[in-house]
């Protein structure tokens, strides 16, 4: 083994942090809905069919590409609350 952690591996490699921290910070409340779609049980397939979209086109986007509207049915399919503040 070459690397003794992912960390240690990506440190090593030739890449554009600052490119991946934009990418990571860009995908917060997607990431969250994501997580919380999977703590729920549901596919893909089987939250689409609730939201009445495709949920990948929802899941692969980033946060500002995600519609209040999209957001609120997504949740209220996962039994999540939304919080404005």
């Amino acid at each position: 083994m070459k690397h003794k952690s992912v960390i240690e591996m990506l440190k090593s490699m030739d890449v554009d942090w600052e490119e991946i921290e934009q990418h990571i910070h860009s995908r917060k409340i997607v990431t969250q809905l994501m997580i919380l779609r999977a703590k729920s049980g549901l596919s893909q397939e089987h939250l689409a069919i609730k939201v009445g979209r495709p949920v990948s086109k929802i899941e692969e986007g980033t946060d500002n590409e995600l519609s209040a509207s999209d957001l609120m049915r997504y949740c209220t399919a996962i039994g999540a609350i939304v919080e404005i503040k």
